[in-house]
């Protein structure tokens, strides 16, 4: 949904994007980094986890697989944003 709004609307109309999920409580400050060219927030339940413990995607067959061993940082979907052209 936000590859196709950034194509349709975004791309043309404004240049940072911040995106958040609708049911997000903020309990602290958000700092200058949301204004970086594109950023991610580390998922706090997989903080502290050993790498090998991340629950990639390990089906093979999946765009968004992953091999075990490889990933070494693990995002929480509901709070990116950054350049338009680099979100997208």
């Amino acid at each position: 949904m936000v590859s196709r709004f950034c194509e349709q609307h975004f791309l043309h109309e404004v240049d940072d994007l911040l995106c958040a999920d609708v049911d997000m409580k903020f309990c602290d400050h958000v700092g200058m980094e949301s204004l970086s060219p594109l950023f991610g927030t580390l998922h706090p339940s997989f903080y502290w986890v050993s790498h090998e413990d991340f629950s990639y995607q390990c089906q093979p067959q999946s765009q968004a697989y992953i091999p075990r061993g490889q990933g070494d940082i693990y995002y929480l979907g509901a709070f990116f944003g950054g350049l338009v052209v680099e979100v997208h």
